[in-house]
This record gives C-alpha cells, structure tokens and sequence, in this order.
C-alpha cells in the first residue's frame, strides 16, 4: 500500500508541477503580449504628434535636399578615399618579403 500511495503522491505532484508551469508560461506570454501593445501605442502616438507639426515650405525643403546631396556626395568621397588608403596599407602589411640570398 505504501508503494502505492508514493506512486500515488508522486504524481499528484507532477501533475501540480506541470499545472504551475502552464500557469507560468502563460502568464510570461500575456505579459509579453501586453509590453508589446503598449509599445505599438506609445510608438503610434509619438510618431503622429510628431509629423502634424513639422510642414515646411517649398525653399526649406529645397534647401535641405541641397544639403542632404552635399553630405551624401562628401560620404561618398570619404568612403572611397577611405577604402583605396586601406588597400593600400593592406597591401604593405600583406607583401610578400624577398627570400635572401
């Protein structure tokens, strides 16, 4: 009979332990769901407050498209100068040094 009621016991226990981590899971899923909501809403809220108030006019936005293709075009120059000078250095570092005779 013993034998029986610690099988017996046993599995109670492992049917509450599997219950609490249901529990566990789920709650870890809801709570994951509701952070997520929450930072959809926060988001939604700060990016439409934001663009009613930035109009600007025709000259504006010319001008920072001039400067937007000025930065552009100065990135562009550094990136390649940039490069061609790491090239370079790799291929001194990278040389093959001549046996001696």
């Amino acid at each position: 009979m013993k034998k029986d009621s610690a099988i017996y016991q046993y599995e109670k226990d492992k049917k509450q332990t599997n219950n609490k981590m249901k529990n566990k899971k789920s709650s870890y899923i809801g709570s994951a769901i509701g952070f997520i909501g929450l930072l959809l809403i926060t988001l939604i809220l700060l990016f439409s407050s934001c663009s009613g108030t930035a109009h600007l006019t025709i000259e504006q936005e010319q001008k920072l498209n001039k400067i937007d293709y000025q930065l552009s075009k100065l990135w562009d120059t550094y990136q390649y100068e940039s490069d061609s000078l790491i090239l370079e250095y790799d291929n001194i570092i990278n040389k093959p040094k001549k046996p001696k005779k």
